[in-house]
This record gives structure tokens, C-alpha cells and sequence, in this order.
């Protein structure tokens, strides 16, 4: 597969993982199905995290979630 095409499958990987999450699946059980999905590499894990970690981010600044939500609370 291209560099390219692994990028795109990057993507592809964050959308599916946004789209569960939408859906009503938590954030780390979604994260763990798409990483069991894809057949990623190390480097690419990380950078499909760091997307997700941004993402958090973003919905942590527009109040759709909390810290608390984190720990259980």
C-alpha cells in the first residue's frame, strides 16, 4: 500500500472512530474497535490517536464533554 493510501486509511480510521462515538460508543471503546479494525502500524496508532486526542480537545472546548466523563464520574 502507498504512503498515501495509508494516510488516507488514517483518516478513514479517525472518521469511523468519530462516527462511533456519535453513535453512543465511548471514547475508548470506539478507539479500541477501530485499532482491532485496521491493521495499523505503530507510528500510525500514534498518529490516529493524536487525531483523537485533538478531537477531545475540541469537544472538550465546546462543553460536549467533560473532564469527569474520564474518571468515571
Amino acid at each position: 500500500m502507498s504512503k498515501e493510501d495509508r494516510a488516507n486509511m488514517i483518516e478513514q480510521a479517525f472518521e469511523d472512530w468519530n462516527f462511533l462515538v456519535n453513535e453512543g460508543s465511548s471514547i475508548t471503546g470506539a478507539r479500541i474497535q477501530i485499532e482491532k479494525d485496521y491493521e495499523l502500524t505503530e507510528s500510525e496508532i500514534i498518529k490516529l490517536r493524536l487525531l483523537i486526542l485533538g478531537e477531545i480537545e475540541r469537544m472538550m472546548e465546546t462543553g460536549r464533554i467533560e473532564w469527569g466523563m474520564f474518571d468515571g464520574r
